[in-house]
């Protein structure tokens, strides 16, 4: 059904391209672009629900399967890496531009 409507966005968009005036092509061009959209959305997270709910008691297979766990692990590690450099990168402004507190340039001095 998702194929169908994607070739049926395409002829549509075919037609406003030869009309681009056509002010009620528009309208029904975009508002098919809309439920489609939304409807390719719906069918995504029902996939990856459907998928979860199979391996939420395989822990091993979940972690193989690359679909899922490639764009969260990535998120993660980025995610990690921010936040285990955080009092680096606040220290090394804070040196950088000459608000060394007391205590650290007793120490340095």
């Amino acid at each position: 059904m998702i194929i169908i409507s994607t070739i049926h966005k395409h002829k549509l968009s075919k037609q406003l391209f030869r009309r681009p005036f056509d002010s009620n092509l528009k309208q029904k061009y975009n508002n098919y672009i809309n439920i489609l959209n939304t409807l390719i959305r719906n069918r995504k997270k029902i996939y990856y629900q459907d998928l979860l709910s199979k391996l939420h008691n395989n822990p091993k297979k979940m972690l193989n399967n690359n679909s899922i766990v490639n764009g969260n692990i990535n998120i993660a590690n980025e995610f990690n890496t921010f936040f285990a450099n955080v009092g680096k990168n606040i220290e090394d402004n804070i040196i950088k531009n000459g608000y060394e507190s007391e205590e650290s340039s007793v120490r340095t001095g």
